[in-house]
């Protein structure tokens, strides 16, 4: 299967996750047609906008590593395609627990249950990742050593978040949904650096030849 068609149809799966997550943003009911209420019914929509942007942030981040990823594929076989397929299962069942949480974002059990969808994308984000590098899929001469050990700390981390996070979200929520939060906003700060120096390594070696 040519790589082209994979990443095509990745693309699809992620941009359709992040634009259904939108749907669970619900307009508001007003009991007064006035400015005052219709700003206050907005502002109480605020678990609901927090969801949005957090969920549109971790697929929005899943997409860009799944580029980096594949850009420094040197072969796609079925057990690729297999394990790529199962991580867009489970990128696309993101919006379920999305609507949960925004639904019941009061409740300990859906902040779990939130929480708890995102620590096994991590752990198995992590696990194709140690594959492609166990059984030599990358190129190494456009990524550096240096650069893969960041990145695999870098990942590591996430799982480490989402432990933290869904152990004390029976007891305080509302600290766990803003680790979720800060968890996203850090790899979307983190990872851009390590992707420019990849990028670099790439660059590099495309002018030696």
């Amino acid at each position: 299967m040519k790589l082209s068609r994979i990443e095509s149809y990745s693309d699809a799966v992620f941009a359709i996750a992040a634009t259904v997550l939108v749907l669970e943003i619900h307009v508001p009911i007003l009991t007064q047609h006035t400015p005052g209420a219709f700003w206050h019914a907005l502002i109480i929509l605020w678990p609901q906008f927090l969801a949005y942007v957090t969920s549109f942030l971790v697929i929005g981040i899943y997409w860009l590593n799944h580029h980096s990823v594949f850009e420094y594929l040197t072969r796609v076989d079925r057990p690729i395609v297999w394990r790529n397929l199962i991580l867009l299962l489970m990128i696309s069942f993101i919006p379920f627990p999305t609507a949960i949480i925004t639904e019941y974002g009061d409740m300990a059990a859906a902040v779990t249950f939130y929480g708890l969808t995102l620590l096994v994308i991590a752990t198995y984000a992590n696990y194709t990742w140690w594959y492609v590098i166990r059984y030599g899929y990358f190129d190494r001469s456009l990524i550096s050593e240096q650069s893969i050990k960041q990145a695999s700390l870098r990942y590591a981390l996430g799982i480490g978040f989402y432990l933290i996070a869904v152990a004390i979200s029976p007891f305080a929520p509302r600290v766990s949904i803003a680790l979720y939060f800060l968890s996203a906003v850090f790899y979307l700060v983190a990872g851009e650096p390590e992707r420019g120096r990849k990028t670099l390594v790439g660059a590099a070696a495309l002018k030696k030849e």
